[in-house]
Formats: structure tokens, sequence, C-alpha cells
């Protein structure tokens, strides 16, 4: 086994331990060729390049058919189909399963310029 002596994560073999060594420096040196943006490791660039520049989305969701580039993506959007929204709106009626699609939605043109007293971010109950 092979340890990484800043984080203590471990590797089979010594090519993905040096391959990891990458993320705790401050090189990035994997460039895109299309927006030059500038990557840690070869694999991040590849993945910037299939779901940015490629739009290449393989991972589908069960419930509703969409497509995402990756798990996680895929991950955050599954909870819009849970039954429990607990974060809700006061300015209206709207519920969200993610505090950031909350925020986005409080503010979005909906609610500009709307004032309140209370604050727009109410915790749901049980």
């Amino acid at each position: 086994m092979h340890k990484c002596i800043y984080c203590h994560l471990t590797f089979r073999k010594q090519c993905m331990l040096k391959t990891h060594l990458l993320v705790h420096t401050a090189v990035k040196q994997f460039s895109c060729s299309k927006c030059f943006k500038r990557f840690k490791q070869k694999g991040t660039l590849d993945i910037h390049m299939r779901s940015v520049h490629l739009k290449i989305k393989r991972h589908k969701c069960v419930v509703c058919k969409a497509s995402f580039s990756s798990l996680n993506e895929l991950w955050l959007h599954s909870g819009t189909h849970e039954r429990h929204k607990k974060y809700k709106c006061s300015l209206c009626s709207a519920a969200f399963v993610q505090k950031g699609t909350l925020l986005r939605h409080i503010n979005s043109f909906k609610h500009a310029g709307k004032r309140t007293s209370t604050p727009p971010i109410r915790p749901s109950t049980l």
C-alpha cells in the first residue's frame, strides 16, 4: 500500500498515489484546448471536456429521464423527486428540497423588490 503524506489516503499502486499527489499542489498543468481553463489532474480535464464542451450526459434519472454528465449532478437532481421539501419560501407557497434552489427562487425576478419583515427562508415542520 502507498500512503499520501498529506492526507494519509492509501493507494494500491504507486502510479495512483502519484496522480493523487497532484491535488495537494498549486500547479495546474493540464489546460483545456477550448476555453483554456486549467486543471491539476488529466482526469478532471477529461471530465470537463465531456461535460462542458462535448455535452456528453451518460447518467439518466430513472424517474423523469433527465440526463446529467456526472453522478454527482444526478444525485443532486434526484432530490427534486422527494416528497418532503423542507425549504419553504415565506413570500409564496413554493417549497424546495435544496436550500440553494430556494435561494435562487428568492433572488429570481418573481420576488424582486419584495420586502418582508420575516426571513424568506423558513424551515418546514415535519
